[in-house]
C-alpha cells in the first residue's frame, strides 16, 4: 500500500528518536533488544510510536544533560546585558525623525535578531528586509529597549525612542519567544495607541512536529504561541503553506465566539550574498574545484533529511561512484547520531565535508560551482537555499514537500521524501552530465521584492479593518 507523506514522517521522526537515544545511551543494550522484539517494533510503528520515543527522549535529556542545561541557563541568568552593537544592516540613512512624516508608518521589529538570539534563516530573513527597508524607506526596522521602541542605525546613540500612533503597522519579524514580556507589553502598547499589530511567523513546528525541533524552546514556542495570536490583528506566514497551518492551528486552537487573527503570506528573496566582497576560503576553493560536488545548505538538524541524502551517497560510493558531498550548517539539536555518522564516516575528509562556519563568501561559491544543491528535508517553512540556488541557475535536487513545490514550480528534481534509492539515481544521473553543459536559467526575487511583498499584505489586511479588527469566528 502506499505510504502516505504523514506515515512517511512518523516512521522517519521514530527513526530520529532511536538514533537519539542509541547515541545517548551506547552502555544501554535495551533499546537493541527491544527493536529485535516484532510486538515492540509493531507498537512502534503504530500512531502512539512517535509518542513512546518522545518520552524516552525526553528522560535521556533530563538525565544526559541535565547539568549542562543547568549552567546554560545559570549562565543566562547571571549575565549582564551586552552593550548595544553596531549591525551589519544598520546602514548609513537618515534618522527617522528627519524623514517626511507619514500618516502611516510599517515598522519591523527585529530586536531578537540584534541581541544574537535568532540564527539560520530567521536571522537572515530579519536581516534582509531590514536592509531592504533602510534602502527604501517603505518600512523602520525597530528593536526594543528600556521597554520602548528604537530606529535601528548606524549610530544606535544617534537614534531616539519611537511612538507608535494610530493605524501604523507593529510586526514582530524574528522569535517572539525569545523576548515575550517584552514582546507582549510592546504589542499592548501597540493596540493601546490604535495601531495594527502582526506576527510573523516562519513555521510553527514546535506545535505540529516537535520531535523534529529544537528542545529548548519547543515548550515555550507552543506554550507562547496561542497568547501571541491572541493579541496580534495579523499572523503573517512566509509561505502560503505556513499561513495554511496557521490557519488550521488557528481554527483548532480559538473556540467559541472569539475574535482571530487574519492571515496571510509574503514571499522571501534570495539576493542574500554579494560574491564580489571577499573570496572562499581555500578549503572550499578546494572543495568545488572538482566536478561532482554536490552539497547542502541548513542546520544539522533531524528535519533537514540529512540521513536520507548520507543514506543516498553510501549506496553510490559502494557502487564506486566517484562523488563529493559537502554540508554546510551549524550543529543544531537532537543530532548527536547524525553528527557521530558524519565524523566517523569512513569517507569523512575525502569525499564528506561538513562545514558549521561557512561564510557567505563559502557558500555563494558553492552555489555557483557545485554539481547540485540538495535539500532532502521532511518538513519546511520555507527553504530558502532553495530560492539562493534559484538565483544562479544550478540543479536542485529537493523532497517532494508541499512548501518546495510552493516556491520552485518546474525547477526541482523532486524525489519521495525519505526516498534515498531515488536521491542515489538523480544524483548519479546529474553526476554523468557533461560538465559544459547550459546551466539553468537564472531566476531571482529580490529582498525588496520580498519587502514589498510583505509591506502589500499587510496594507491590504489592515485597510478595512476598525477599532474591532479581528475576524469574528463562531466555530
Amino acid at each position: 500500500m502506499q505510504k502516505t507523506y504523514e506515515d512517511l514522517l512518523q516512521q522517519y521522526q521514530l527513526r530520529v528518536a532511536l538514533n537519539e537515544l542509541r547515541i545517548c545511551d551506547r552502555e544501554s543494550a535495551e533499546i537493541l533488544v527491544l527493536k529485535n522484539r516484532p510486538d515492540v517494533m509493531r507498537l512502534l510503528r503504530s500512531s502512539i510510536g512517535v509518542s513512546l520515543a518522545t518520552f524516552y527522549q525526553h528522560q535521556v535529556w533530563e538525565l544526559r544533560e541535565a547539568r549542562e542545561s543547568a549552567a546554560k541557563f545559570l549562565f543566562k541568568f547571571l549575565s549582564k546585558p551586552e552593550p548595544e552593537k553596531k549591525h551589519d544592516f544598520a546602514i548609513e540613512c537618515p534618522p527617522y525623525r528627519d524623514r517626511k512624516p507619514k500618516d502611516r508608518s510599517i515598522y519591523l521589529d527585529v530586536t531578537a535578531t540584534l541581541r544574537g538570539h535568532t540564527a539560520g534563516g530567521i536571522k537572515r530573513v530579519a536581516t534582509q528586509l531590514s536592509k531592504a527597508a533602510l534602502r527604501s524607506g517603505l518600512a523602520v526596522p525597530v528593536y526594543l529597549k528600556g521597554g520602548q521602541l528604537w530606529e535601528v542605525h548606524r549610530d544606535m546613540d544617534a537614534s531616539i525612542p519611537l511612538t507608535l500612533k494610530k493605524n501604523d503597522i507593529y510586526t514582530i519579524m524574528d522569535e517572539f519567544w525569545s523576548l515575550p514580556d517584552e514582546h507582549l507589553n510592546a504589542l499592548a502598547a501597540a493596540n493601546k495607541s490604535g495601531a495594527k499589530t502582526a506576527l510573523c511567523l516562519h513555521d510553527i513546528f514546535p506545535v505540529e512536529l516537535p520531535l523534529l525541533v529544537n528542545p529548548d524552546y519547543a515548550d515555550t514556542f507552543a506554550a507562547l504561541l496561542p497568547q501571541f495570536i491572541s493579541t496580534v490583528d495579523i499572523c503573517m506566514g512566509v509561505s502560503k503553506v505556513t499561513e495554511k497551518d496557521i490557519r488550521a492551528y488557528i481554527e483548532r486552537t480559538i473556540k467559541g465566539i472569539e475574535r482571530r487573527p487574519k492571515t496571510s503570506s509574503f514571499n522571501i528573496g534570495s539576493d542574500a550574498f554579494d560574491i564580489n566582497i571577499e573570496e572562499p576560503r581555500a578549503e572550499v576553493a578546494e572543495l568545488f574545484s572538482r566536478e561532482r560536488t554536490f552539497f547542502s545548505v541548513g542546520t544539522v538538524e533531524p528535519k533537514k533529511g540529512y540521513d536520507v541524502t548520507l543514506d543516498a551517497f553510501d549506496l553510490l560510493w559502494q557502487k564506486g561512484v566517484d562523488v563529493r558531498y559537502v554540508v554546510f550548517g551549524r550543529y543544531g539539536w537532537n543530532a548527536k547520531a547524525l553528527k557521530s555518522r558524519i565524523t566517523s564516516h569512513p569517507k569523512y575528509g575525502t569525499q564528506l565535508h561538513w562545514l558549521e562556519d561557512g561564510s557567505d563568501a563559502d557558500i555563494s561559491y558553492a552555489y555557483s560551482r557545485g554539481a547540485a544543491l540538495i535539500q532532502s528535508s521532511v518538513a519546511e517553512g520555507f527553504g530558502l537555499p532553495i530560492i539562493e540556488a534559484e538565483s544562479y541557475g544550478i540543479p536542485i535536487i529537493a523532497s517532494d514537500i508541499l512548501i518546495f513545490r510552493e516556491i520552485n514550480p518546474g525547477r526541482c528534481t523532486f524525489f519521495e521524501v525519505c526516498d534515498f534509492l531515488k536521491l542515489a539515481d538523480i544524483i548519479d544521473s546529474i553526476s554523468n552530465q557533461r560538465s559544459d553543459a547550459a546551466p539553468l536559467s537564472k531566476r531571482t526575487r529580490s529582498w525588496d521584492d520580498s519587502l514589498v511583498s510583505l509591506i502589500n499584505s499587510l496594507l491590504t489586511l489592515t485597510s478595512n479593518m476598525g477599532a474591532s479588527s479581528r475576524e469574528e469566528s463562531s466555530i
